[in-house]
């Protein structure tokens, strides 16, 4: 090298780095583009650069790993709360349900045969999975109020209760 020459270590070293990222699938090819990036405020900067848009192509599939890794984790979760979020809807709304099934008790001495002698709102008559609340009134008069919950089946875990 003549003496006038400089070189730019970390800017050939992040070269390297992003060069043997791409033949590592990328997996280091994040390195080569943090180091290739540092050096390109030192002179000279051309493989410090070439470093920077390799490291950066190597990198550009590891974007989408980690979007959907992310959404792996998340969606689950964001899922579970909407669900959730459901129940305390459907069990708001029986609530409301229930408060209208006992005026008419207290005005007629007995309960409604069906939901639809009460005056509902609309809103009311679905439970927020879209299916008719179950309304059941037996011979001594007591009565229950269902939600078939989120899978839309009488009968299993999901359902919600309510009743005199």
């Amino acid at each position: 090298m003549s003496e006038g020459q400089r070189t730019n270590g970390l800017g050939v070293a992040g070269f390297v780095v992003s060069l043997l990222g791409l033949v590592s699938c990328g997996l280091i090819s994040p390195i080569g583009l943090v180091m290739s990036a540092v050096a390109m405020k030192r002179e000279p900067k051309g493989l410090a650069i070439a470093g920077f848009v390799i490291g950066l192509i190597g990198s550009l599939w590891l974007i989408p790993l980690f979007a959907f890794g992310l959404l792996g984790v998340f969606l689950p979760a964001i899922g579970a709360a909407l669900v959730a979020a459901d129940k305390v809807d459907a069990s708001v709304e029986m609530s409301s349900i229930s408060v209208e099934v006992r005026a008419y008790v207290n005005e007629n001495g007995s309960p409604p045969e069906a939901l639809g002698e009460l005056s509902l709102d609309t809103d009311l008559q679905t439970d927020p999975w879209g299916n008719p609340y179950r309304y059941l009134v037996d011979e001594s008069g007591t009565w229950t109020l269902s939600s078939d919950g989120a899978d839309g089946v009488a009968g299993t875990d999901d359902d919600i209760h309510s009743g005199d």
